[in-house]
């Protein structure tokens, strides 16, 4: 569940954000939801380019570097055929790419939105 907050520690703030509103509130989720999402996206990269090789469709990612004054966040969208249909924030480059993947691969039906553990 994602939660809007005004005040929050910077690190906390830049650890967990995924998005910004234009009235400059950070939008950001649980460590733990994003610990969760982080597990069950990994991978997901490899499996979108699977799919668009098999199937013939053109599979790219949409890359954007934000600097903050506590380090660098990625904004990654997963295209096929020229449709947006996954993007992620993260500070690192690969987990926002394989987040970005996963939310394509729940839209296009390749995987489940559920991580069970053992």
């Amino acid at each position: 569940m994602t939660k809007l907050i005004d005040r929050q520690t910077e690190y906390d703030q830049h650890r967990t954000a995924i998005s910004s509103n234009p009235d400059g509130t950070v939008q950001t989720i649980s460590n733990d939801e994003m610990e969760r999402i982080d597990k069950a996206s990994m991978g997901m990269a490899a499996l979108i380019r699977v799919y668009g090789d098999n199937q013939g469709r053109d599979v790219k990612y949409e890359e954007e570097r934000h600097e903050t004054n506590l380090g660098i966040l990625w904004r990654v969208k997963c295209v096929v055929d020229g449709i947006e249909i996954g993007e992620a924030t993260r500070a690192n480059k690969q987990t926002a790419k394989n987040v970005a993947a996963w939310t394509g691969a729940k839209k296009l039906g390749l995987a489940v939105s559920w991580v069970c553990s053992i």
